[in-house]
């Protein structure tokens, strides 16, 4: 256990220098959009260079508020920040949940760790500046607190789910209400969480 909690910590760690890397890909659209937003104070409409995005709003108001405190000269730190707390968030999220379905919590470590050292989520997803990490945060959060909900019959679990999935629609797409469905359709067939 001891080896996994250091693997953890070194695997969280390694996101700190992502976040000098140069912007890659349509990063500079949500920073350019998160700086608009700040500028023109239309907190319910995202733009770039005046035109609608059609996009929620959620990482927007998120990242101005990182970028207040870190200044707006880092505003694409400010977003990546917020895509690797996400992501680091999501892995809380996984250990959380196999440590109540399980109760193990070697196994739970174990699988967050696994969570992290995904290639795909440590080398790219994971820290740039997209809305993808904050949806996986929310998404998957609000699949776990359902879950658990239902496993203990307890309704602050089934209020957070509802929170978190209502937020993952305003951080990218109405998706999160079919993968969070789904789970509610297994979770009804199962016997033990009727």
């Amino acid at each position: 256990m001891q080896h996994t909690r250091l693997l953890l910590l070194l695997a969280a760690l390694s996101f700190i220098p992502t976040l000098f890397f140069y912007s890659v890909g349509e990063e500079g659209i949500y920073t350019i959009s998160t700086m608009e937003m700040w500028q023109s104070r239309n907190w319910f409409i995202e733009t770039m260079y005046g035109i609608n995005l059609q996009r929620p709003p959620l990482m927007n108001w998120l990242g101005v508020g990182i970028a207040n405190l870190l200044g707006w000269t880092h505003v694409l730190h400010s977003i990546r920040l917020l895509s690797i707390a996400a992501t680091l968030g999501m892995a809380a999220w996984l250990y959380w949940l196999s440590a109540r379905l399980f109760a193990d919590r070697s196994f739970a470590a174990f699988a967050a760790l696994a969570c992290l050292a995904m290639a795909d989520l440590a080398l790219y997803r994971g820290w740039l500046a997209y809305t993808d990490p904050l949806f996986a945060f929310f998404t998957f959060g609000a699949m776990a607190s359902l879950w658990v909900a239902a496993l203990e019959k307890h309704k602050g679990w089934l209020l957070a789910s509802v929170l978190l999935v209502s937020c993952a629609l305003l951080t990218k797409a109405f998706t999160a209400y079919v993968f969070y469905a789904t789970v509610g359709f297994v979770l009804l067939w199962r016997q033990e969480t009727r």
